[in-house]
């Protein structure tokens, strides 16, 4: 399940990604700054990208929306 998220104060609609590794290709970024980043131990996110584990729906939503809302085009 994926939401979309309107940000009340840029009034920008964020883009949706349906799992960790498309929000990894639209973030272009290596694993460690994404850990950096969204301050999510590292281990986490070797796991969500081996695909042995999947991030929870809800993480990668929040993940996506705080990528667009800080990064507009």
């Amino acid at each position: 399940m994926n939401y979309k998220w309107e940000h009340k104060d840029s009034n920008a609609v964020v883009e949706e990604v349906a799992n960790f590794n498309e929000l990894k290709e639209k973030m272009n970024l290596p694993l460690t700054k994404i850990s950096e980043y969204f301050g999510i131990p590292y281990i986490n996110v070797q796991r969500w990208n081996s695909a042995g584990v999947v991030a929870p729906d809800y993480v990668i939503s929040l993940m996506n929306y705080k990528w667009d809302c800080e990064n507009k085009k």
